[in-house]
């Protein structure tokens, strides 16, 4: 329950502007911009939180793919005495969206339900927007949608490697039986495990460095002052941890010293990056009379996704957009 209750904190906004920043952390000077990048490049002084001046971020937009690109063609991921599911085909659409087409299958005598979350598109955490419902022995086709915003922010032009994880249950009469409860992998240009890899990704040419652990990762990329909910944070996050799945969230968040919520959170499975929105919301703005950002306070905070006791890293910081 915990992994659907956060996935839930999750917000996707479309964002455009592009601004760098100062950091303090606990409220101390920042060193200069070229001896964090120096300090970044060579590994030492990981933990420490600088500017990071990298140019103007030249990242090209995502471009529609033929069909033909993607090869797979109904190929099942599930077979069992409950439910086949196949992935029957794979194409991008004219606006930059993402889709697989899925048969659902129900082999029992109780309605199917099934739906899927944590998806990633090439180690990239990307929301996957899909339910499927089929009733007593039949089948279902529908759409899974991943959307032209959330994979050009992630620097996505070709899907190789996509990886969910799905719940399917039927509901009845004697209630509710799982019938699909695992992670599955698939790969619509015809690769497989061993020959998949995950390219570093081009990152904006301005941003900030927050935290760099080595384990664990935190930038903020850009900002959008006109967010569809409010002034908007986008960051990028990276979970190197081995066999750990963390959810990242910040905490005692203030703006110009009004404290506020910014409702975000994001899960990052173990091995997996991701490029989400932080939102502050219009309407604390306008209560709290913020015009200008001068100042955002806030803790940040990782911890195990699977015991949230278990904290993996937590730190203070100022941040001066």
């Amino acid at each position: 329950m915990k992994r659907i209750s956060a996935i839930l904190l999750v917000a996707a906004m479309i964002l455009a502007l592009s601004s760098c920043g100062l950091f303090r952390r606990d409220k101390q000077a920042v060193p200069d911009a070229s001896e964090e990048i120096e300090k970044e490049e060579t590994g030492s002084d990981a933990e420490s939180v600088g500017k990071e001046e990298i140019g103007p971020d030249e990242e090209q937009p995502s471009k529609s793919k033929s069909d033909s690109i993607y090869t797979i063609s109904n190929k099942i991921i599930v077979d069992n005495e409950y439910v086949t599911l196949a992935v029957t085909e794979a194409y991008t659409e004219k606006n930059g969206d993402f889709k697989l087409k899925m048969l659902c299958k129900n082999k029992t005598d109780d309605p199917i339900s099934a739906y899927c979350e944590n998806a990633s598109i090439n180690g990239y955490m990307i929301y996957a927007d899909w339910y499927s419902e089929a009733r007593v022995n039949s089948s279902d086709e529908s759409e899974m949608v991943f959307y032209a915003a959330d994979l050009k922010k992630a620097g996505i032009t070709l899907v190789e490697d996509v990886e969910l994880f799905i719940f399917a249950y039927s509901y009845g009469d004697e209630g509710e039986k799982s019938c699909i409860f695992d992670y599955y992998s698939i790969y619509p240009t015809g690769l497989h495990a061993g020959s998949v890899t995950y390219p570093d990704k081009t990152r904006p040419k301005q941003g900030v460095l927050v935290v760099n652990t080595g384990d664990f990762k935190f930038c903020i990329e850009r900002i959008n002052e006109k967010g569809e909910l409010g002034y908007t944070l986008q960051v990028y996050i990276e979970n190197n941890l081995p066999g750990t799945d963390i959810y990242v969230i910040w905490e005692d968040e203030s703006v110009n010293g009004f404290k506020m919520d910014s409702y975000w959170g994001q899960v990052v499975l173990a091995g997996k990056r991701a490029v989400c929105d932080a939102p502050f919301l219009h309407n604390d703005f306008d209560k709290n009379g913020i015009k200008k950002v001068d100042e955002i306070e806030f803790k940040l905070k990782a911890v195990n996704f699977d015991d949230w006791d278990d904290v993996i890293y937590e730190g203070a910081f100022i941040y001066n957009p």
